[in-house]
């Protein structure tokens, strides 16, 4: 499969230079692996859906970041972590906390020196959008926070990281292509919260779903609304709802029937990629240390 093979070449140098224990080095590409690619087959699908053409390796390194942006927020950033990755984005400076730090500021750089200067120019806006609204997303563990607030916080973070990922695939988007987008990224968001329902809960973070605001029905409805939309801009839906609709169906499988530990085995297999729940990257097992040391990366 080529976009498994993309990933070989192109994200697993960066994990290798940014990661020195060969076993967080191994956590880290299995958790990368199928985020890149799956994200890489939905922005192929818009593109071909839209008429452009797809840069493959920039939007499978895209693909990967995802994973481990929310990882840092989460789990993994240093201090002042805010800050700093404002100054990767619009400076390129980064001093790295620990070595998942390192790989994004990698993977981030690398995408950087695949994509026009230009392009990448008019993509900072989104980008800095998303930035702000992953702030916020720390509000999600606040048990005060209200459904309003946790909405808007999961339709932005997903409608400007879809539109910041087909703007690496495929170039930036036109104002009109763009509010499809976001919309689209902000319903998905809304379906990657459903499947994480249970694990949401568990851990204490208020999502529009865990909080019963929002359905499976209501996810439905939105993904028709915008492949409605999607029909009236470009004159067909397919081959990118093919592929939401395949992803729909993939949650409601993975919640309706999930497997024993709650865990999915490592995908490294082309389709085990695509079938297979993403390997998480943090758990209690995986320890970073500070790396200062090794100053900017």
């Amino acid at each position: 499969m080529e976009y498994l093979a993309v990933f070989e070449r192109v994200v697993v140098p960066v994990v290798t230079a940014a990661v020195d224990d060969p076993v967080v080095r191994e956590r880290v590409v299995d958790a990368l692996r199928g985020p890149g690619v799956k994200l890489t087959f939905l922005a192929a699908a818009y593109a071909e859906t839209a008429g452009l053409p797809l840069d493959v390796e920039p939007t499978v390194l895209t693909g990967a970041i995802t994973r481990v942006y929310d990882d840092l927020f989460d789990h993994f950033g240093g201090p002042d972590l805010d800050n700093r990755l404002d100054s990767l984005f619009r400076t390129g400076d980064f001093a790295a906390a620990n070595d998942v730090e390192a790989v994004f500021a990698g993977l981030y750089r690398a995408v950087r020196e695949r994509v026009d200067p230009a392009a990448l120019e008019l993509l900072l806006g989104e980008l800095l959008e998303l930035q702000a609204y992953q702030v916020r997303s720390r509000e999600q563990t606040d048990p005060s926070v209200g459904f309003s607030s946790v909405l808007d916080i999961t339709r932005g973070k997903g409608g400007h990281g879809m539109v910041v990922l087909f703007g690496v695939a495929t170039g930036p988007l036109h104002w009109r292509e763009s509010a499809l987008v976001r919309e689209l990224g902000s319903v998905l968001q809304l379906l990657d919260d459903y499947e994480d329902m249970e694990p949401d809960r568990a851990a204490g973070v208020r999502t529009a779903v865990t909080l019963g605001g929002i359905s499976l029905g209501g996810i439905c409805a939105g993904l028709r609304e915008v492949a409605d939309g999607f029909g009236a801009r470009f004159g067909r839906r397919r081959p990118m709802f093919t592929i939401v609709y395949a992803a729909l169906w993939m949650s409601y499988l993975r919640r309706r029937f999930p497997r024993p530990g709650g865990r999915s085995p490592v995908a490294r297999h082309p389709l085990s990629t695509l079938l297979l729940h993403p390997a998480p990257l943090a758990s209690p097992d995986l320890r970073l240390s500070p790396r200062p040391a090794r100053g900017k990366v």
